[in-house]
């Protein structure tokens, strides 16, 4: 059962044709789409949020129904919650295993939930901001993690995402601003 959350446009299949054209919001080879973007969900923990996110990406055939599962799994070894400025943020995953194609799913949450920190297990962050990452690639999978926590220094870019009022709107900071390749 999905959790109420605003913005959440039905989930579109994943079409090969689309990414072969160049996807309307592809970011390299990670699959972005306004129906994995779920703004202001009401959710009671991170298990809720993890399937909530883990929900959506299998609706658009990225993952297998049991990614949700493998997440929280890893969540429990592995914490995903990061130390950030202004606005907490998680990172939860799990290998490639469970993952059809490359996605990225993201949820605000209306109010701050429980993550480990990744730094230390033994410590809870309030997290406002999940990127659930769904990579096939362990390199690329490195790749976008990277791109994340450097993003993720910057407040203004967490605060742009967190203020964000459309999934359009996310999916255009997270291009630009997150999974832009870097100058160089």
């Amino acid at each position: 059962q999905l959790l109420a959350c605003s913005g959440r446009r039905r989930a579109r299949p994943y079409n090969g044709r689309e990414a072969a054209m160049g996807a309307k919001h592809k970011a390299k080879s990670i699959y972005l789409d306004e129906s994995l973007i779920c703004l202001n969900l009401d959710a009671p923990d991170k298990e809720a949020v993890i399937h909530q996110l883990a929900a959506l990406l299998s609706a658009c055939g990225a993952v297998g129904p049991e990614y949700g599962r493998a997440v929280c799994e890893r969540e429990l070894r592995f914490p995903t919650g990061l130390p950030t400025r202004g606005v907490g943020v998680a990172i939860p995953h799990a290998d490639g295993e469970h993952v059809r194609f490359s996605a990225l799913a993201l949820a605000t949450c209306a109010s701050p939930v429980a993550f480990g920190n990744m730094g230390n297990p033994d410590e809870t962050l309030p997290v406002e901001l999940v990127i659930m990452l769904a990579i096939a690639d362990g390199k690329e999978q490195v790749q976008v993690l990277r791109q994340l926590a450097e993003a993720f220094g910057e407040p203004a870019i967490l605060q742009a995402l967190r203020a964000a009022r459309t999934p359009e709107e996310v999916i255009r900071i997270l291009r630009e601003q997150v999974l832009a390749p870097s100058a160089g």
